[in-house]
């Protein structure tokens, strides 16, 4: 049978974690070329990679907390200087 991977809720997974392949994935499951039982086996094991190499990083931040506060100190920083370039544009706009 052909898909329609407009109504798909599977399909709405492979657009977020199949961007790649989405059109392929699109097209085959259209042309019927890809039943749901393959289409669901090809997303699980997108994200059970996915998830894998969420949880090493995790893993290899948890075992590096330098690594962590140095994300920390830049991430830090680099919201100060937007939020202090933010409030002098607000200040300029009105006139303060």
């Amino acid at each position: 049978d052909k898909g329609h991977p407009d109504i798909c809720t599977i399909f709405k997974f492979h657009q977020i974690y199949s961007r790649k392949d989405v059109s392929k994935i699109r097209e085959k499951c259209k042309k019927a070329e890809l039943g749901c039982k393959e289409c669901k086996k090809n997303l699980a094991n997108t994200l059970v990679n996915t998830l894998s190499d969420l949880h090493r990083k995790r893993k290899e931040l948890l075992e590096n907390p330098e690594k962590i506060d140095k994300i920390l100190r830049e991430g830090r920083k680099k919201a100060s200087n937007i939020a202090k370039q933010t409030l002098e544009e607000v200040k300029r706009v009105m006139g303060i």
